[in-house]
């Protein structure tokens, strides 16, 4: 199954140049065991950049991504593809998500709104 592409109506590039790259790689899974310490476990060797993203868009713009985002990746494992600056002036397509598939959307005027989200980019 093919993954979903960010929509082409909806502008990829952030305001400003991401400011973070949080970690590199998931978190470990913490299993409870019946005597003893916590067991953590490696979650994936993938290393992945944790960009922080906010994009202006119009409210036309907002409620594409809305659906994107709540329906489409919602029916497969919430991954998409995307243009995204790695390092360098030219926009590469990488597979990606929304960290926790959560965003922030905060209105600047009447047709303007500020999308914010946490980035997870997968490698080349």
């Amino acid at each position: 199954m093919a993954l979903p592409t960010w929509p082409s109506t909806v502008p990829h590039v952030p305001e400003r140049e991401p400011f973070a790259v949080v970690e590199y790689h998931r978190k470990p899974v913490a299993s409870e065991v019946e005597d003893g310490p916590t067991i953590m476990r490696v979650q994936s060797q993938t290393r992945l950049k944790k960009l922080s993203y906010a994009i202006r868009m119009t409210a036309a713009q907002l409620a594409t991504l809305e659906t994107f985002l709540e329906v489409t990746c919602a029916q497969s494992t919430q991954h998409f593809t995307m243009p995204v600056f790695v390092g360098g002036e030219t926009a590469m397509t990488r597979r990606c998500y929304v960290d926790g598939a959560e965003w922030r959307s905060e209105a600047l005027a009447p047709d303007l709104w500020r999308v914010s989200f946490t980035l997870c980019v997968f490698p080349a």
